[in-house]
């Protein structure tokens, strides 16, 4: 590894993994993949390509992610993909992010990479998902969940998630240690899968019976609650501005969270329950949202936090 190249895995450890770890205590991409870099040419070819995008250095970056295709296309063809698929998720993960970035500038997200890392997820994906993510794999996994999660949004089409994955329970365990991070990233990421299943009943076919529809969107908001009732005190807010506004003449109130996957999760119920409320099976709904009190009559849903776009600040930024 060159000098440079390490400067921009440094930069990716110190700045950018924890992008990819935002609902994962363990904070895999942060502490594990710049180590495998060093033996992962194609995981340092897309650590280079997302950490030079980062910093401005646009020819350093598409080389990056040129080199980094080139590798990726020889390594899916190869017999030793299988002992791989774990890295080549991770790579392709990573450069999802670069592509994102990317469309940022240029207005076209032809969203390549994310169509590459469901092949991938299909073709090594077990029956199940595990939402405590313990290994590589499974942080990938729920990196892709997020990415889906944010395209399917942005464009209101249903996320390209294979929905007939087991979700594994939420491991429970005492405080303190390993397993307490486990838990965390576990209730993080079955928000995650919540709030997706959410934006599947949005988004997605509206072919079924209105009854049906109706009893749907009743589960989904007994599972929404189940999760905000039952989370643990941790997922709280350790401070919320009085009166529920921010002091910066914002009309949305302001809140500290002690962890990134704190803040995600919340923001990913209020999104839920938003969402949930604007596409009840109501046909009365279109007259309520004209006179601006459709909101304000669904009272239960979302009702211990504030909206989704408050303001949330972070204890160690």
């Amino acid at each position: 590894m060159t000098r440079h190249e390490a400067s921009l895995v440094h930069y990716y450890a110190t700045h950018l993994g924890r992008w990819l770890d935002c609902t994962d205590a363990s904070r895999q991409f942060t502490l594990k993949i710049p180590a495998l870099a060093t033996t992962s040419p194609v995981l340092l070819e897309a650590i280079m390509s997302f950490a030079a995008r980062h910093r401005g250095d646009a020819e350093a970056a598409s080389l990056a992610h040129e080199r980094c295709i080139a590798k990726l296309i020889v390594l899916l063809g190869s017999s030793e993909r299988v002992a791989d698929d774990d890295l080549l998720l991770c790579a392709i993960v990573i450069l999802r992010v670069f592509e994102q970035l990317t469309s940022v500038g240029n207005g076209s997200d032809q969203e390549r990479h994310l169509a590459g890392c469901s092949a991938l997820l299909r073709a090594c994906q077990g029956p199940c998902a595990d939402p405590s993510a313990p290994g590589l794999r499974d942080a990938a996994f729920w990196v892709y969940m997020r990415q889906c999660l944010y395209n399917a949004c942005i464009n209101q089409q249903a996320p390209n998630v294979d929905f007939s994955l087991t979700l594994l329970p939420i491991p429970s365990c005492p405080a303190g240690g390993v397993d307490t991070l486990r838990s965390e990233t576990a209730w993080a990421n079955t928000m995650t899968w919540i709030c997706a299943t959410v934006v599947q009943f949005c988004f997605g076919s509206h072919a079924q019976e209105p009854s049906n529809r109706m009893e749907k969107w009743r589960e989904l908001s007994r599972t929404l609650e189940d999760w905000a009732t039952n989370r643990p005190s941790s997922f709280d807010a350790i401070w919320q501005s009085e009166g529920g506004l921010c002091e910066e003449d914002s009309p949305f109130p302001e809140y500290y969270f002690a962890a990134d996957w704190h803040v995600v999760a919340f923001g990913f119920y209020q999104l839920a329950c938003i969402l949930l409320i604007i596409y009840k099976p109501n046909p009365r709904f279109a007259i309520r949202s004209a006179q601006g009190g459709g909101l304000r009559k669904e009272g239960r849903l979302g009702s211990d936090s504030g909206a989704c776009s408050c303001i949330v600040r972070l204890l160690s930024e």
